[in-house]
């Protein structure tokens, strides 16, 4: 039994493909200043393609704030992770300097030269005799 259906008029509808990540990626380009606008940032990006170009710039104008607090979103949490492993890398290679930071006589200590050191750790063993 044959169905009918119903066939829409116009022109039909786009490939519906999905580019979410691609529009993110673009907005992050746009947030870093890589690309001046949208047209350049897919040049960058996927190439010169004047109909990639036009679907990327349609449906980055329809969801222009969305994909920008997105790309807001994945920088900041970016920049989380980097100054975390920084700490890490830090307490791992200098470990001292993290006892130093909250001990404010090491932190004198480590201002000083070594020959004043010396001559403060003298004097206060000195003084303690």
């Amino acid at each position: 039994m044959a169905e009918n259906v119903k066939r829409l008029r116009g022109r039909p509808k786009g490939s519906e493909k999905d580019d979410s990540i691609t529009l993110v990626r673009i907005a992050g380009l746009l947030l870093q200043g890589r690309a001046e606008n949208v047209a350049g940032a897919v040049r960058l990006l996927a190439g010169h393609d004047p109909s990639l170009i036009r679907r990327l710039q349609r449906k980055f104008r329809r969801d222009r704030k969305a994909l920008l607090a997105a790309a807001r979103e994945i920088t900041d949490r970016r920049a989380r992770e980097r100054a975390t492993w920084q700490d890490e890398i830090r307490r791992a290679t200098r470990p001292l300097d993290w006892v130093t930071e909250n001990d404010p006589t090491l932190r004198v200590m480590g201002a000083l030269t070594l020959e004043k050191q010396e001559r403060l750790s003298k004097s206060i063993t000195k003084s303690r005799a």
